[in-house]
Parts: structure tokens; sequence; C-alpha cells
């Protein structure tokens, strides 16, 4: 005789969210800092826990980059320039960092050649995890 239609829609459901969680279960979680911006407008700069990886991009055309400023619990700091001219999309930069380390950043505009940041440009500190 068959299984009523009925019956084998809501089987065909229930499958379908069973594999849905499992699949949910074993994706590891993407985690990103929040976005720091510099002042005027001038680029942001946001941290991507899965991979360590820099977003940074210079919004306004001012004749400044857009440079993130970044520092680690293990003692490791540095910066990251996006220096391909404003709205010329997104420098992502690749970092090696520990992972149980704190990540500290903030936002602000410089002069890439003189690798001068302008402090007076730059975001609050921003707190995350590595």
């Amino acid at each position: 005789m068959g299984i009523p239609k009925r019956r084998l829609v809501q089987v065909i459901a229930g499958v379908g969210m069973a594999l849905g969680i499992i699949a949910s279960a074993s994706t590891p979680a993407l985690a990103n800092g929040p976005t720091a911006y510099a002042s005027g407008g001038a680029g942001w700069a946001w941290y991507e826990e899965y991979g360590d990886y820099w977003h940074i991009r210079d919004t306004k055309a001012d004749g400044h980059s857009a440079v993130v400023q970044w520092r680690i619990s293990s003692g490791r700091e540095g910066d990251d320039w996006d220096n391909n001219g404003a709205d010329n999309g997104t420098t992502v930069i690749n970092r090696n960092y520990p992972e149980e380390d704190t990540v500290q950043y903030r936002a602000c505009w410089g002069e890439w050649g003189s690798q001068y940041i302008e402090i007076s440009s730059c975001s609050a500190w921003v707190t995350t995890q590595a």
C-alpha cells in the first residue's frame, strides 16, 4: 500500500533537519573581532580569528593610507597597511598568532612611504581572542 504522502514529507523534513544539525555541529565557528574605524572616515580594520586574518580598507581619497596597529599578549606587535588607494578593495593579510593570545588593535591613517602613523586619527583599542 505504501507510505501516505503526508508522512513521507514529514520523514524527509526530519532527515533534512538532522543533517543540518550534524553539518552545523562540525563547522568551526568563525569569530570576528569588532570593526575599528579611523577618525574622519579614513578607513577601517577588523580581525578574523579563524586563520588570523586582518581586513583593512582605506575609505577616503585623501592621499593617506589606512593602517591597523596590533599587539598580542605574547609580546608581538606590528602594523599592517592598505596602501592601494581609497576604495580599491579590502587588503587581507594573514598572520599566525598563538591560539591562547589576546589580540588588541586599532585603525588609523598614515603615510605608507615613511611608515608614519597619525596617532590622533586612531580608534580606541579593540580587544578580541586569537
